[in-house]
């Protein structure tokens, strides 16, 4: 008996769903309509492709809205949206 074949990388199968199948032609064409409201520090890194440091002086400009919860620092998702889509293609 075979063992069965995953069709996709491990690597995508952790990590946030917004994130895990950006690669695949046909969940890109057609993402999820849901989408969190908020995100960890390390998700809107790598979602934005910034690096920590960028994003905390994102956050000291205002150009990213952030909130605590207790010591973590959750990015609002629709900023990051927004910042991504203002940079230049």
């Amino acid at each position: 008996m075979q063992a069965a074949r995953i069709s996709r990388p491990l690597a995508n199968i952790w990590g946030p769903p917004w994130l895990r199948y950006t690669t695949s032609k046909s969940l890109a064409a057609n993402p999820s309509p849901l989408e969190p409201a908020h995100v960890t520090m390390r998700d809107g890194c790598a979602y934005t492709g910034d690096s920590r440091s960028a994003m905390y002086e994102a956050i000291a400009k205002g150009e990213v809205e952030a909130v605590k919860n207790g010591p973590r620092t959750l990015l609002v998702f629709e900023s990051l949206k927004k910042r991504v889509a203002s940079r230049p293609p």
